[in-house]
């Protein structure tokens, strides 16, 4: 099982993924680094990845490390053996990959370019593109998702909160949207509420109990 934490300071995300036993993997957004802790205490770094090629965001699922790539859009690690990860997948179209998220055999990748895609990934040595949330609704930039509940709920610099029904993910369909600030940053999803960090206006908390008709308090 894993555990995520995702933090912000200054303009470095860092996240932390913790398997058991004592593998974890960090990312600030320029380096990705893996360390093996043994029963001393003690660390090590026992692989890490070239940063000179930008990895933007990673999600962790079994065995296997989902990196948003930038240029070379989705890669996939098994990270087994951590000291010796092996690249078995990829997936670009020509666009940037900045956000990734897991859900059973599909990757949800933001793309600079191409706006929400959704990959099959039950075949991870053969990735395939089933579906696309066009990026021209989206202003071509998603700044954060969440995806709860067979849905993503993502935030952009310009339109706010959209929530994208992927039920059927070769066609998703946007069901809600508003506009909360200029500049919505990141969105993270808590019982009937997405909160969201906009850079503009500090925090803001929406009602989406009912995601057809979202409230903003």
């Amino acid at each position: 099982m894993f555990i995520m934490k995702k933090s912000t300071k200054s303009i470095i995300l860092v996240f932390i993924f913790i398997s058991l036993p004592f593998l974890t993997i960090y990312f600030t957004g320029i380096e990705l680094t893996f360390s093996y802790y043994n029963d001393t205490n003690s660390s090590y770094v026992v692989n890490g990845i070239d940063p000179a090629n930008y990895p933007q965001d990673i999600y962790v699922a079994s065995n296997f490390a989902f990196i948003a790539y930038g240029y070379k859009g989705l890669q996939i690690y098994d990270i087994t053996a951590p000291e010796k990860r092996i690249l078995i997948g990829n997936f670009s179209d020509g666009g940037w990959a900045t956000h990734v998220w897991i859900k059973d055999n599909y990757a949800f990748v933001a793309d600079r370019d191409d706006g929400l895609e959704i990959l099959d990934i039950t075949n991870k040595s053969n990735i395939l593109k089933i579906g696309c949330y066009d990026n021209s609704f989206i202003n071509k930039f998603i700044s954060d998702f969440y995806y709860h509940d067979d849905k993503v709920f993502l935030v952009d610099y310009q339109n706010g909160l959209q929530i994208i029904n992927v039920s059927n993910p070769a066609l998703p369909v946007k069901i809600s949207e508003l506009y909360v600030s200029s500049y919505s940053y990141r969105v993270f999803i808590h019982n009937d509420y997405a909160v969201i960090s906009c850079l503009s206006d500090g925090l803001c908390i929406i009602n989406i109990s009912n995601p057809f008709s979202t409230n903003n308090n």
